[in-house]
């Protein structure tokens, strides 16, 4: 059973894992990094025992640089081209942005300062990793940012779909603390919602919106007996057990059930991880892909399987069983061949003849996808959307309405919570750029303490 929160190197580790680091004068590591932080320079700065350097390197680049070093897959990001890997394996990026934060936190070493704003205002609609982050860059360049938040406590998926053995709690709370320190304005508990509710925030004295909502569609099954008792999306399923006391009463029951998670990507990992940390029996994944072909990188797959989840690759499920009452009780399912190689879509997938199969279970969880909510639909009905998400003209993050951005997983497929950030880092620039401030901004950090001493009478 793998543990419950991520451990932290200790000093001695992470100075170790960084006198690894080659050094390398274009080191492709920096090039690769989702949210645009340069491990290389903060590597170097930790080596030469600049830790408040490196520490600022990591805030400057990344308001959740602390989230990321928990959660961010750099097994195909920063860590993907390390030369190291060439004399035995990558260098530990994540682990020692991980210890920099947390030594940050423990030291109370935050530097995020921010100018007294200068009477423009942006409104964000959403708390996700890209609201997050414009918010962060329009607050230090003297931006009033107002964080719209319809759940009671701001993250969006950071907080109540990322479980808890990935990503504890605290450090979410800290960043959006650090935040809070900076001027940002959130309302959590206020939805922005209807056809016309981003432009009409744009009439109550907003300057621009920042459209990140993510997706809050879980896609569902459409066959037969997907209306029985016990099927859940994985947001619902995530959010249940990281806050159990919203859960439904059925999900306060896990213990020793067994339970089918749909899908193989991370996000299918993550439920199945946190159904058998939760005290499920048996947890079945069951992905159309075969167990090398999984969208989840290896490092997810390798915890579900340390964790003792059972693959049931190469499957796709035909329908739901139910009991008299409706619940579900089990699935069933076929084994399936790709008929044309490397394109793993569910229309690319022909059963194979005799491999039926039914297989018990308490719970379902789908982690199959998301797409928009009809709410959604109708708050983003002011922007262009050609296909299956929200239209923005290439890194400027504008759609095509006026004054009105987006960004994060709303305008495309596949995203991390690096790309996020990065959306939202390039919204704010552009914002900037459009809607310049009276004057220059001026930040006023704290005195610090003086270091003069006296020596024979002399200071």
């Amino acid at each position: 059973m793998i543990p419950k929160t991520p451990p932290v190197m200790t000093y001695e580790q992470a100075m170790e894992e960084a006198q690894r680091c080659l050094l390398c004068h274009d080191a492709p590591c920096s090039t690769d990094c989702g949210a645009g932080t340069d491990p290389a320079r903060f590597i170097r700065q930790f080596r030469m025992g600049n830790l408040k350097g490196a520490i600022r390197t990591i805030r400057e680049n990344n308001i959740l640089g602390a989230v990321c070093a928990y959660v961010c897959p750099t097994c195909r990001l920063c860590g993907r081209g390390c030369i190291r890997a060439g004399l035995d394996v990558p260098i530990r990026i994540r682990e020692i942005q991980a210890f920099l934060m947390e030594w940050e936190r423990k030291n109370g070493l935050s530097e995020a300062y921010a100018p007294e704003p200068d009477g423009r205002q942006i409104a964000i609609v959403g708390s996700g990793p890209a609201g997050l982050s414009a918010a962060a860059m329009l607050a230090r360049n003297g931006y009033q940012a107002v964080i719209f938040e319809k759940d009671p406590l701001p993250g969006g998926t950071l907080r109540y779909g990322i479980p808890g053995h990935r990503l504890p709690e605290k450090v979410l709370d800290y960043e959006t603390d650090i935040l809070r320190a900076m001027g940002v304005d959130f309302r959590c508990g206020v939805e922005v919602a209807g056809a016309d509710a981003a432009k009409m925030l744009l009439t109550k004295g907003f300057d621009a919106v920042f459209l990140a909502p993510g997706l809050e569609r879980s896609r569902a099954l459409n066959v037969e007996g997907s209306d029985a008792l016990g099927l859940y999306s994985w947001k619902e399923f995530l959010r249940a057990l990281k806050h159990p006391q919203d859960a439904p009463a059925p999900l306060k029951r896990l213990r020793g059930k067994r339970v089918a998670v749909i899908g193989g990507g991370a996000v299918a990992m993550d439920c199945a991880v946190s159904a058998r940390l939760a005290g499920a029996d048996r947890v079945y994944c069951l992905s159309l892909e075969a167990v090398e072909e999984l969208p989840a990188d290896q490092d997810e797959v390798l915890a579900a399987v340390e964790c003792g989840v059972r693959f049931r690759p190469n499957t796709r499920v035909t329908g739901f069983i139910k009991d008299k009452k409706g619940r579900v009780t089990g699935l069933r399912g076929e084994e399936i061949r790709w008929i044309k190689p490397g394109l793993y879509i569910p229309d690319n997938a022909a059963g194979v003849p005799g491999s039926s199969f039914e297989m018990p279970a308490d719970y379902v969880v789908l982690a199959i996808g998301a797409g928009f909510s009809g709410e959604q639909d109708c708050l983003l009905s002011d922007v262009k959307r050609p296909g299956a998400f929200v239209a923005v003209r290439g890194e400027t993050m504008k759609t095509s309405a006026r004054r009105i951005y987006a960004g994060g997983d709303i305008t495309g497929p596949n995203r991390t919570v690096a790309s996020c950030i990065m959306d939202g880092k390039r919204a704010a620039e552009e914002m900037i750029k459009a809607l310049p401030l009276s004057a220059p901004v001026v930040i006023t950090r704290p005195a610090r303490p003086s270091l003069e001493v006296e020596f024979c009478g002399i200071r």
